[in-house]
């Protein structure tokens, strides 16, 4: 939601908080801020063996984790992209190109853990991890690890009991757990710490690692196991606190792995030696051969969600999208890879496949998100830049992935991708009312009727439907039209609306009905006399005071003072002053910017035409949040801003953020292309 404000005094950066009234600004206030951004060097790792030379690009395995991918290479270097953290970093970052881990070398084998933990180990069986001390320090590549082997006494008390150095040499991983060379199965209980304890598994000796917590025995039957203390249920049959249990298998196989299958659940299924496939339950299994098309399978995997594949003789690896219905518009790429070689691995995460081809090298189709391609194109643009072929706009408005321009009253179009997924090529609306004098949002769209002043939305399900009849009016219980009102949508949540007077209200998508009913606050709620409303219930209430509801520090905050706008994410408020303040630190509310002319979800635009947008939040008590400059505005700045879009005097659009605000790429990459080692 946006609110033009009343101009102030001079540009400020600084810090944020607190429930007090806020102070004037001073000359401390007044004062620039040092820069923030910090370089931390990443430590060398004095315990692994020396990097080989930059050349090693033969990969020869690749692996999908929580957040991005890894691929190694033939001299055991390791490459990771997209959401990673690496050695020397504070957190995990989106990597838009593969980025080789120092201090993981000559590694013979790897796994990503839950949680994104990179683990690597030598030909001597050495296990490395890339973990951190606590939440304040960077992580680091460490040497060894312990090991867990809880007693029944230990259970029940809720412990894992002493921890041991473990001595095993490992050999093989997949997902949380690790193989050595005895078939001893260490298995991860989820956490990044450089103290993180591997559960000793009570399984009979593994040769093989499923992609779920199962394995193929030595005495070739087919193992699960639990990870958690309270007893579970697989396949009918009780597994106890970290205990484990046999599964029922048809014959001898060469793997097997657990699927999860929509409305059957999980089901077993497994390749023989001779690369026939089964799985247990009948409709699966029919589904299953009709991706193999009667050829030998070399390999079965279970991709993200409700998928089962198969990687077969000729190359060709298939994926099914659902055992109900043909796959969506989005989901089709997993229907049959596209023209991608995958002899050797293929890794599959929500959205995105890398294969590895008999050519070792690694390519990676479908979403352009958090450089989960690895072409070294960034989703993000760091600076603003202009949106080819729009001039003369006189508003915008963006949610979620889409933007909308209107020129004059009678025209307004829309383009993007819906939630970075949907391609919406640029169209003009059919619109409710032959003019229109403002418009709020994207995806979904509210526009105001020039003449009557009624507003009207967009449904988010009318959206890809006909460009006629997708408006409706937007009403309160009573039936009479909503005006005067602040309007804020949300795609995922709905509309909610603030009477300039006095009185708020909330739609929500789940009953999708026509007209679009406002369920106002019950009189005896806070928030009924609310004058500026988000749907994540941040509210200026009529007395000026700000309303904060719990974040994720567990604190609720109402702050007295004359506020005429809230942020979305920032725990800040732009007061009748036209100063934001910001709440957190132990001093107090404290004054980030002055002279802001506008709010729009988490960005400001001043009046000097300047934009400033919400950067990092506040992590821990006493911590302010901050904001970066957005860079590449033009020089006489911009007018009025809507998510991570500016308007210019000119009637020009100039985006920063996501890509597909420009209009001018589409969200899915559907042909292969190779990651860009550098």
């Amino acid at each position: 939601m946006r609110c033009a404000l009343a101009p102030a005094s001079a540009l400020l950066l600084l810090g944020c908080t607190t429930a007090a009234q806020p102070p004037p600004p001073t000359a401390r206030d007044l004062a620039p801020a040092p820069p923030t951004t910090l370089a931390i060097p990443a430590p060398a790792a004095s315990s692994a063996p020396a990097a080989p030379p930059p050349e090693d690009h033969t990969f020869v395995e690749v692996r999908g984790g929580q957040g991005g991918f890894c691929a190694r290479t033939e001299q055991g270097s390791l490459y990771c992209w997209g959401g990673m953290a690496l050695p020397g970093e504070m957190a995990r970052h989106g990597h838009d190109r593969p980025v080789r881990i120092e201090g993981l070398s000559n590694l013979k084998g790897f796994t990503i853990l839950t949680g994104g933990v990179l683990v690597g180990w030598d030909a001597a069986g050495t296990l490395f991890r890339v973990v951190r001390d606590d939440a304040t320090k960077p992580f680091r590549v460490v040497q060894g690890f312990r090991v867990a082997q809880p007693k029944p006494e230990d259970i029940a008390q809720y412990s894992l009991g002493m921890t041991t150095p473990g001595t095993a040499r490992i050999v093989a991983g997949s997902h949380d757990c690790l193989l050595s060379d005895k078939g001893e199965v260490f298995c991860s209980l989820g956490m990044d710490s450089t103290d993180a304890a591997f559960l000793r598994v009570q399984a009979p000796p593994m040769r093989a690692l499923s992609d779920q917590e199962c394995g193929m025995g030595v005495d070739g039957g087919f193992y699960c196991w639990n990870l958690d203390r309270a007893e579970t249920t697989r396949f009918g049959k009780p597994v106890p606190g970290y205990g484990v249990t046999l599964m029922p298998l048809k014959g001898p196989v060469e793997e097997a792995l657990v699927a999860r299958v929509k409305k059957l659940g999980r089901q077993v299924c497994a390749r023989r030696p001779d690369g026939t496939i089964f799985c247990d339950d009948s409709l699966v299994d029919r589904k299953l051969q009709a991706l193999a098309e009667g050829k030998r399978v070399t390999r079965l995997f279970a991709s993200a969600g409700y998928n089962l594949c198969v990687s077969r003789e000729d190359g060709v690896s298939r994926c099914s999208c659902s055992f109900e219905r043909p796959c969506g518009e989005f989901e089709k790429t997993y229907d049959v890879l596209p023209t991608v070689d995958a002899s050797l691995g293929v890794a599959v995460r929500p959205g995105n496949v890398c294969a590895l081809g008999k050519d070792h090298r690694v390519r990676c189709f479908g979403a352009h998100n958090g450089g989960m391609l690895g072409d070294g194109v960034s989703r993000e643009l760091e600076r603003a830049a202009m949106v080819p072929g729009i001039t003369g706009a006189s508003e915008i408005g963006a949610e979620d992935g889409v933007v909308c321009a209107r020129f004059g009253t009678t025209r307004v179009s829309c383009w993007g991708a819906i939630a970075n997924m949907v391609h919406v090529p640029r169209q003009d609306l059919v619109l409710p009312e032959p003019a229109v004098d403002a418009i709020e949002g994207g995806m979904p769209l509210c526009v105001r009727g020039a003449k009557s002043g009624q507003w009207y939305c967009r449904n988010r399900s009318f959206f890809l439907g006909t460009m006629k009849d997708d408006f409706a009016l937007l009403v309160d219980t009573s039936g009479a039209a909503v005006k005067d009102v602040t309007v804020n949508v949300n795609n995922g949540v709905g509309i909610a609306v603030a009477k300039r007077g006095g009185g708020a209200g909330m739609f929500h998508y789940e009953g999708r009905p026509k007209p679009l009913r406002v369920e106002w606050f019950d009189p005896k709620d806070e928030l009924a006399n609310a004058t500026y409303l988000t749907l994540f219930r941040r509210a200026i209430l009529a007395d000026g005071t700000a309303v904060f509801p719990d974040d994720s520090l567990g604190e609720k905050t109402r702050v007295p003072g004359k506020f005429r706008a809230v942020l979305y994410a920032a725990r800040c408020a732009v007061d009748e002053g036209a100063r934001l303040v910001c709440m957190g630190a132990a001093q107090g509310p404290k004054v980030v910017l002055t002279e802001v002319a506008e709010v729009d979800t988490d960005c400001v635009r001043t009046e000097r035409g300047e934009v400033f947008c919400f950067d990092r939040t506040a992590t821990k008590k006493g911590e302010v949040a901050t904001f970066r400059r957005i860079e590449g505005l033009p020089a006489s700045g911009v007018v009025q801003i809507a998510r991570d879009c500016g308007l210019t005097r000119e009637g020009e659009i100039y985006c920063w953020g996501s890509v597909f605000a420009l209009g001018d790429r589409e969200p899915i990459q559907r042909t292969p292309v190779e990651i860009a080692v550098p």
